[in-house]
Order: structure tokens, then sequence, then C-alpha cells
């Protein structure tokens, strides 16, 4: 399969290393603005190297593009990729308002291509573990949920996109949208929420709680002035259990049992990957070859979930 990758900052690079060692897949090209970024690249994997999306559209023709560029930018590039008939793979947000990924995903219809965004927590072992424990019942109903993705503010970015909200959006869209996001494909829209957001000199802090029948959802995030490492997690209370994700360890405490540590083995609806043993963003890459190679339509996150995340987020001041 022939790949473009356009964008290679960290999250472009990190998609670079993973389809560079896939057998089945080949990098055709590669885009950025900063050519001195994809020269050692390209000439590692045999990829063309292109400064200029248009150019590269004008002489390539990929199965798919993989866009990795500054959040503000993808909403022109994949209509660009789509409008010459390319599959394409969003690095999230898919956009920064709803009208564009509605635009979008008219798109991809319009031009019979396929279109997704990389919401990586859906391709995440842990989280897909905590969402087959939420729809299979095994402990009961979730009763609590409290999610968190904290760390250092952003030190470097191309032309400091990263600290300008109109072109990342800030915290609510560069962290907090994971959580969301796997909160609407946990239990769909909330009945009611609330959001609160913190600036200052600590940092810039964000906060949603969300309440669904009998279940309430609380979600943070933060780029903190100061030198805290990354951390992820959650801690979900269920009726006969509770599960601790965090320092990258899952660790399930049913009631009246000795703590379990889950194994995780479940394959993707239609695909052969083993959650154990891939990383989320290999996850999310290969679920979306499989859907291009069988010419079905990736069913794993809608345009209705991608716009009502959008919607929550843009409840902050």
């Amino acid at each position: 399969m022939k790949v473009a990758i356009i964008g290679l900052g960290g999250m472009g690079s990190t998609h670079y290393n993973l389809i560079r060692d896939m057998d089945d897949a080949e990098i055709v090209a590669l885009v950025d603005a900063e050519e001195s970024r994809i020269l050692e690249k390209a000439s590692q994997c045999g990829a063309r190297p292109y400064t200029d999306i248009h150019e590269m559209l004008a002489k390539e023709k990929p199965d798919f593009a993989d866009i990795c560029t500054p959040s503000y930018l993808h909403f022109q590039h994949a209509v660009a990729v789509m409008e010459k008939g390319v599959h394409v793979l969003t690095e999230k947000p898919a956009a920064l308002c709803a009208d564009d990924v509605k635009a979008m995903l008219k798109c991809a219809g319009d031009n019979n291509v396929m279109f997704m965004a990389a919401h990586v927590l859906r391709f995440w072992p842990e989280y897909i573990w905590l969402k087959n424990a939420v729809d299979g019942g095994d402990y009961g109903k979730l009763l609590d949920l409290n999610m968190w993705r904290l760390g250092q503010r952003p030190m470097s970015s191309w032309r400091n996109w990263m600290m300008d909200k109109e072109k990342s959006g800030l915290v609510p869209f560069d962290l907090h949208i994971h959580d969301i996001d796997f909160m609407v494909w946990l239990l769909g829209a909330p009945g009611k929420s609330d959001y609160y957001e913190i600036t200052g000199s600590a940092g810039h802090f964000v906060e949603t709680a969300c309440h669904y029948e009998g279940t309430r959802v609380r979600a943070k995030a933060a780029w903190f002035n100061n030198a805290m490492p990354f951390q992820m997690g959650y801690e979900a209370l269920f009726e006969r259990g509770f599960a601790d994700f965090s320092r990258d360890t899952l660790t399930l405490y049913p009631n009246g049992g000795e703590p379990v540590i889950p194994v995780m083995t479940a394959n993707f609806e239609g695909s052969e990957i083993n959650v154990a043993n891939t990383s989320g963003y290999y996850n999310e890459i290969r679920y979306f070859m499989d859907c291009i190679r069988k010419n079905e339509k990736p069913s794993i996150i809608s345009g209705d979930e991608l716009i009502t995340t959008l919607n929550l987020l843009r409840k902050g001041p």
C-alpha cells in the first residue's frame, strides 16, 4: 500500500517509523514545509521529498495520505487530498470547528474516499479494555470515571503554533480532546456537562464534568509551567470492582477478590490486530489500512461523534 505522510513533526515522525517498518506498506512521498526534516527520512525509505502538498498530489498517486500537520492545517490539507481521490487518515483534531468537520465528511462522500480522524484512545489497549468492561457489564454498571492527561507545556513547535489558540486550540484540542472523545465513544453524548478552565502563572488547566444516567465522568488536562513529566490514566468505579490505570499499568480490583492485571487479547472488528501486542498508534494506522483493503468505511468512529466531541470542547471561554 502506497502512503504519503504529510507533516514530519513529532507525531508525523512517529507515524513514519511505524509505517516504514510495515512489510505491506511503502512510503512513496514525504511532505513538510521544512526541507531539512524530510531529506534524511526520504533517503532512508526511498520516498520522494516535497515541501508543497499540491506538487506532491500532482506527481504522486498514493493509496492514502497520513496527515500529521499542525491542527489548523488539517482541513485544507485533507480536502486537497480527498479531491484527488486519495483516502485520508488525519491526526486529531480532525479540524478546529464542527462546520469544517462536516465539510470534510461531505468531501469524502463526494469523492468516494475514506476519511478517519486518528483518535488514538479508541485503539489504546487499556482503554479498549475499559470499553469492553463497560459494554460487557462484567463488573456491573460503571458508576464513576475519572480521566486525566497532564504534563509540561510544549517547549517548542514549528513557528510556535502550539501556543497560538487560533492554530492549536491549546489544551482543550491538544490534550483534553482525547478523554472527551473516549467518553463519547464509551457512553455517547452526555445529558449535562460543565466546563471549567484556569489560565495563569501555574499554566493552563481544563476540566469537564459530564452526567449520564447513574454515571458521572470527569476529565482533566493541563499544560503546567513546570517540569512535570507527562502522565495519563483513569480510575473507573464499577458496582463490582475498581480499575486503576496509572503509571502505565492497569490493575483491576474486583469486589471480594485479589488484584488482577488484565490480559488484553481482543482483536479489532474486521482486523487481525491483537491489542496486547501493538501500540495505539500502530493500531489506528493498521485499522485504516485494513478498511481500505476491504473497501469498508471505518466504523470505529462516526462523524456525529467527531462533532459531539468538538462541541463539548467549545464550551470553554
